[in-house]
């Protein structure tokens, strides 16, 4: 997905997952592996249940806050549940 913008506040995911997740985590990381700092923003997870034909699925809405201004290049959101990587999420600023 591409999207131009002047200046992002807040990056919004949805993500549906088979299981709940227990104790979930989140971090992320700029373009060269390093982790930002808790001053560049905060994470906020919010929990959907639905129900399917396949079964119980939760759906997560994901929402990482922007305190702080980052520069162009590609974001790595990992996640972890009780510090089990579950996934990784990419975002590329320009």
């Amino acid at each position: 997905m591409n999207i131009r913008g002047k200046r992002v506040r807040k990056i919004i995911t949805s993500l549906n997952v088979q299981s709940d997740m227990k104790k979930p985590s989140f971090k992320i990381f700029d373009s060269r592996g390093i982790q930002l700092p808790d001053l560049f923003g905060s994470f906020d997870l919010k929990n959907v249940k639905e129900t399917s034909s396949l079964g119980s699925i939760t759906k997560l809405e994901l929402t990482y806050s922007l305190a702080k201004k980052i520069g162009p290049g590609i974001y790595k959101i990992e996640m972890l549940d009780e510090n089990k990587h579950v996934g990784n999420l990419m975002v590329s600023f320009r």
